[in-house]
């Protein structure tokens, strides 16, 4: 993607309309991300331009990292705080710990929308409990980003990657100094859009 600065990858997840595509290679996504940490090391890419960005490409590596491991153990690796720092409100006022858990913790509007009495009833404690119990794993980039920045035991990790990105900048993209490997990309079950 000559000219864009700054990429991200995320593993394909949810009920897709042809499952193949839930069956991502761990290697290839290593490879991907190893890419992505290259450039930003070598300033052949860029971060994004805010104030905190060579923090969040810290993040980003370390997310990487985290969720290609996650692919290849098919476990949890770290806490995750889904249901306790952040929930899912479905249209219908149904609740959710996270948004690829199928189970609803209860419905907002039959607990005249007291979240905190909701995620107080016995249901939604025994969800709770089976999270905080490791009962489930995920890539899910937005947990990730919560379960990393939340948890002290990983700050030296983030440190270690943060300090790696010394040289990282925000400014014009340097030229690509090679031909990377690129993947065609599947039609999709909505769009169709590989086909245009």
């Amino acid at each position: 993607l000559d000219g864009r600065g700054t990429h991200t990858v995320s593993v394909v997840r949810g009920n897709l309309a042809d499952a193949r595509y839930l069956s991502v290679d761990p290697a290839k996504y290593r490879r991907t991300a190893g890419r992505l940490r290259q450039g930003l090391k070598d300033g052949t890419a860029r971060i994004h331009g805010f104030a905190g960005a060579r923090f969040k490409a810290a993040q980003d590596i370390l997310q990487r990292r985290l969720i290609h491991r996650t692919l290849v153990e098919q476990r949890r690796l770290i806490p995750c705080y889904a249901g306790t720092l952040s929930l899912v409100l479905g249209e219908t006022g149904e609740l959710h710990a996270c948004e690829s858990l199928a189970d609803s913790l209860g419905n907002v509007r039959a607990h005249d929308y007291d979240v905190g009495r909701l995620l107080g009833s016995d249901r939604a404690q025994a969800i709770l409990a089976r999270i905080a119990d490791g009962a489930c794993h995920c890539t899910h980039e937005c947990n990730f980003i919560m379960n990393i920045l939340f948890n002290p035991a990983l700050y030296p990790a983030l440190a270690r990657e943060y300090l790696g990105l010394a040289g990282a900048r925000s400014g014009p993209v340097a030229a690509p100094t090679g031909g990377g490997e690129t993947a065609p990309c599947p039609a999709t079950a909505r769009t169709d859009s590989a086909s245009r």
